[in-house]
């Protein structure tokens, strides 16, 4: 494979590159910021400068991906054995990082995506936490020098960084299926864009193949999404449809279908209006949860959890080489809990629920509807009775947040 700097070379001479001058500069600076970064050692001043590493010792219990942590405060501390559970939840979610060394993506020959791809390497989080959820279960905790049950490994294998229709969840992959809603290699890109793009890298796996389906929930204009009840109920009928004509080994009953739905929404101007910041504690705690891709201007971060006003999150901005084998699994984890303020994150994010059954779909619309009930006319979606309506059309309608603003994501 190319390294960054021959492919960087290549770039600037290629007529076929459709990179703009500036964007090569700027995206040949990024990759030598992360590369020298690494080389010398600079993570700890990235850790003071990106987030404090740590919990806050108070009484106020942990939450991560829906599971609660009561975090027993002590004279010294939160009670090390809390400690202990949530770092080796922590450290059992999939991280997905900037990569360099992959090969050349398309015409513009980028074989990293360091500067521009961090959204990218979000939405990978959030789509691999409901993947690893269907594969092993919520309650799978990774063990060092235990090896990751089959099904966990071919999911990593899945995300590795070559354009074969064999790693459907590759970043080359991820680029192809959102070119049409704008995804392109070297350049910024918000929410809107990224869950459709997941939903249509999942339309092409092999039907039934892993019985799970992504839906995108929005309004065109980035008006507030409404969810219908029989559209969002029928969705399941359909992805059992889906398994049984595909032929499958397992009948419907045996592997009932899944459904990954994503809300991109935006939730204020410049910074998240204060009304939605307990919608999005509480949302961190249900069940369903898989996650939060936001971040902060300037950067894409994947929310897991919370603690009172704080969130806990995962961070894409290290450039790890590309393994040398598909499914390499010693890149995928990481021990860095970093923790910023809620109210600070940037207001343009999207939201990932996994719902396992129509039972876990049906307890998620009860409490989107509660939640809705509380949230004083600024609901994250309206849950709306009966079949029809918007919430389950690929709206070529982008909202309004995916131009200028979007792009802060992915700045350096």
């Amino acid at each position: 494979m190319p390294q960054a700097g021959e492919t960087g070379k290549a770039r600037a001479k290629s007529p076929e590159s459709k990179l703009a001058v500036t964007s090569q500069v700027r995206l040949g600076f990024a990759s030598t910021y992360y590369t020298m970064a690494q080389a010398m050692g600079l993570q700890k001043l990235q850790d003071y400068m990106l987030g404090s590493p740590s919990l806050s010792a108070s009484n106020a219990p942990i939450w991560l991906l829906g599971v609660q942590y009561s975090a027993k405060d002590k004279a010294e501390g939160i009670d090390q054995a809390v400690l202990d559970a949530v770092s080796e939840d922590f450290q059992s979610r999939i991280w997905m990082t900037y990569r360099r060394g992959f090969a050349p993506l398309g015409t513009s020959e980028l074989s990293t995506d360091a500067g521009w791809g961090c959204t990218l390497r979000s939405g990978q989080m959030l789509l691999a936490q409901g993947l690893q959820q269907h594969c092993v279960g919520r309650g799978w905790r990774r063990h060092d020098h235990t090896p990751l049950p089959e099904a966990l490994s071919r999911l990593l294998r899945w995300f590795w960084d070559e354009p074969s229709p064999q790693y459907p969840f590759s970043i080359h992959n991820l680029c192809a299926a959102g070119g049409p809603h704008g995804v392109k290699a070297g350049e910024w890109l918000g929410p809107w864009v990224l869950c459709h793009t997941l939903e249509a890298v999942m339309k092409k796996m092999e039907p039934g193949s892993l019985h799970v389906h992504v839906h995108v929930v929005c309004q065109p204009g980035g008006a507030v999404p409404v969810l219908y009840t029989a559209s969002f109920q029928g969705f399941f009928k359909k992805a059992s449809d889906v398994s049984e004509a595909a032929g499958e080994a397992e009948s419907a009953s045996q592997q009932e279908p899944a459904v990954i739905v994503l809300l991109p929404l935006l939730l204020g101007l410049g910074k998240v209006n204060e009304r939605y910041v307990p919608q999005l504690q509480q949302v961190l705690t249900w069940p369903q949860s898989i996650g939060i891709v936001g971040g902060r201007p300037g950067s894409s971060l994947y929310f897991v959890g919370c603690q009172h006003d704080q969130v806990l999150y995962l961070d894409p901005h290290q450039a790890q080489q590309t393994p040398a084998q598909a499914g390499e699994p010693s890149t995928y984890w990481s021990h860095k809990m970093r923790m910023m303020p809620l109210a600070s994150i940037d207001p343009s994010l999207a939201i990932g629920f996994y719902c396992r059954t129509l039972g876990d779909g049906l307890d998620l619309l009860h409490r989107l509807s509660q939640l809705e009930a509380q949230s004083q006319g600024a609901p994250l979606v309206s849950i709306v009775e009966g079949h029809t309506g918007p919430s389950w059309q690929d709206s070529d309608a982008k909202p309004a947040d995916d131009g200028e603003a979007a792009g802060d994501w992915e700045m350096l």
